[in-house]
């Protein structure tokens, strides 16, 4: 499963030299979907509400337990 959506800004830490990067942390993500598209994850959009994000995450691992 691979959480995937817009960058919540406001939680960008000033400090973390990586994060001030947005050039890169959208690169970064481009490598996490490939691997998700290549891998058959499951998308799961995280800019949902945690409740919609929960159930969706519920829906597709309780068919295994």
């Amino acid at each position: 499963i691979l959480l995937d959506g817009n960058r919540f800004m406001e939680s960008v830490e000033s400090s973390h030299r990586f994060e001030q990067d947005h050039e890169k942390t959208e690169a970064i993500r481009h490598i996490h979907l490939d691997l998700a598209a290549k891998n058959n994850w499951h998308l799961v959009n995280a800019n949902q509400s945690k409740a919609e994000v929960h159930q969706q995450i519920w829906s597709l691992i309780k068919p295994y337990l």
